[in-house]
């Protein structure tokens, strides 16, 4: 997985279980990983943008683009957005996983 400005705030054991149960191979298991990570991306990202107002936007993407894997880019977001974007990004990622650990099932 990826290593993105948000990674401390995710708690993916849940995930990493029901994937090694459903998994047939380390290859699979791989390619279930990575689709789940741009998932979560994704969905954290999109979170972001609904509450950081639009003048951000750019400075954010510019952000990520240099080094997304600067912590700093909390702390910019804390200061650009008057929501708790730490509890943003949490219940983001704890929706994405229900929806994702409720649809993994082992046949």
């Amino acid at each position: 997985m990826s290593t993105v400005f948000y990674d401390r705030f995710l708690k993916l054991e849940k995930i990493e279980k029901k994937l090694k149960k459903v998994a047939r191979d380390n290859d699979e298991f791989s390619e279930l990983a990575l689709l789940i990570d741009e998932l979560i991306h994704y969905r954290v990202l999109s979170s972001i943008l609904k509450v950081l107002p639009k003048e951000h936007h750019a400075e954010f993407a510019s952000l990520i683009a240099k080094n997304p894997a600067d912590e700093k880019i909390i702390d910019f977001l804390k200061s650009k957005v008057e929501e708790d974007i730490i509890k943003i990004v949490k219940e983001a990622v704890l929706i994405l996983t229900l929806e994702i650990t409720g649809l993994i099932s082992k046949d």
